[in-house]
């Protein structure tokens, strides 16, 4: 009886932790493009889960951040808080639809890459 409450209890455990980390990754997602979009105008349509990955290397991290640095929708030279770069990022897809200068609607989705304690983006791409 004990082992099988000391499980469930683990579980929910688990469920909750992960619950607060895809909320956190989430705020930081719109927060970033809330400080960067050029027109601020978005509404969030919907987010991935947050997923680990290793597949990233810091050559590719710098390569999105210049392709990003072109995008007509987005800040120039945007600040990354740069750090260490870690062995794991987390990444998270966000859809959201952009309302342009002119009143156009455009929906975008874009992968973000978080550094693991989901305290700063460390670059993201268009999909």
């Amino acid at each position: 009886m004990k082992k099988i409450l000391f499980v469930l209890t683990l579980g929910l455990a688990l469920v909750l932790t992960s619950c607060g980390d895809q909320h956190k990754a989430q705020s930081l997602v719109k927060d970033f493009l809330n400080e960067n979009l050029e027109n601020e105008d978005c509404s969030f349509k919907r987010f991935s889960q947050l997923t680990p990955t290793a597949m990233i290397d810091f050559n590719r991290v710098k390569s999105m951040r210049q392709e990003m640095n072109q995008l007509p929708y987005m800040k120039k030279n945007i600040d990354y808080n740069d750090g260490t770069f870690p062995d794991t990022l987390m990444y998270l897809r966000a859809t959201y639809q952009l309302t342009t200068h002119d009143g156009k609607k455009e929906e975008l989705t874009q992968t973000f890459y978080l550094d693991k304690a989901l305290t700063r983006v460390i670059a993201f791409k268009e999909n």
